[in-house]
């Protein structure tokens, strides 16, 4: 049956938690940010307990009621299904299924070529909230310039993406053709940065398109491209800050119609902006 979750009956119910996973911080930290904005949609996800009272599900969603009414004191709670008197055998059972990933959520809401597109729009939003859109060459995963997102919601990807549908299929497609042979940067790096270009700044699909088929697939680079495109495949201690700061200051001169040798940056300098 659904029952309101207050923080504190979240405190009583992980009381009976004896043994489930490993606490996911940054889901928790999403879960509330949403509950607290009032995003939390309840999609049938219950709260189980078993026939010994022991709680063998919901452990995270719990936690981020609590954590939603330690900083939002107004919090009342939200209603959640709870399920009571399972086998205690079913806690080998949850979460077997396979998450839907992000292109999955955009395909079946009749978005094409979701699953680059769904990216797009992911990446979009890092240089859109100003965060950092370069993985650099640091590894899988984010870099140590990248704070996680947990503000935006998947209806909130789904929700951008209706708003500049015909942009974001763009951009993907801009990517699809900067990154030929290119393998100093992953497809939603460039396609989001080309969103931010078109969709924030105004630029014109052409010229986003020309400048990112240069620091791609290296596509006519002259000059400084050059340069910068060998700087970014030869020094793989890069973070993405760095990397994209690299790219920023390219843009700015390649834009003013300055000519340039090579562009550099050090962390005191800040982020330096797209223009």
């Amino acid at each position: 049956m659904f029952e309101k979750i207050s923080p504190a009956t979240a405190e009583h119910y992980l009381s009976f938690n004896n043994a489930n996973r490993t606490q996911a911080a940054s889901r928790i930290l999403s879960y509330a940010n949403q509950m607290a904005g009032g995003k939390w949609v309840d999609n049938g996800e219950t709260i189980k307990f078993d026939q010994d009272g022991t709680l063998i599900d919901g452990q995270n969603r719990l936690m981020a009621i609590i954590r939603a009414g330690k900083e939002n004191p107004g919090f009342e709670g939200v209603e959640m299904l709870v399920v009571r008197g399972l086998p205690p055998v079913a806690k080998d059972t949850v979460d077997q299924g396979k998450p839907r990933s992000m292109g999955d959520l955009f395909k079946m809401n009749g978005v094409p070529n979701a699953s680059k597109v769904s990216s797009t729009v992911n990446r979009y939003l890092d240089f859109h909230s100003g965060r950092v859109g370069m993985n650099g060459r640091t590894g899988t995963g984010r870099n140590r310039h990248a704070s996680a997102r947990t503000d935006f919601t998947r209806r909130d990807l789904l929700d951008t993406y209706w708003k500049h549908q015909d942009e974001f299929q763009m951009c993907a497609s801009i990517g699809d053709r900067a990154i030929i042979g290119c393998k100093r940067f992953r497809h939603a790096e460039l396609a989001g940065l080309a969103a931010y270009l078109v969709i924030d700044l105004h630029k014109e699909a052409s010229q986003v398109e020309a400048f990112l088929s240069m620091i791609g697939r290296g596509y006519n680079a002259h000059n400084g491209f050059i340069w910068l495109c060998n700087r970014i495949d030869t020094r793989k201690e890069l973070t993405g800050m760095h990397v994209q700061c690299l790219i920023a200051k390219a843009w700015n001169k390649w834009q003013a119609g300055i000519e340039f040798k090579q562009v550099s940056w050090n962390e005191t300098e800040g982020k330096v902006e797209f223009l």
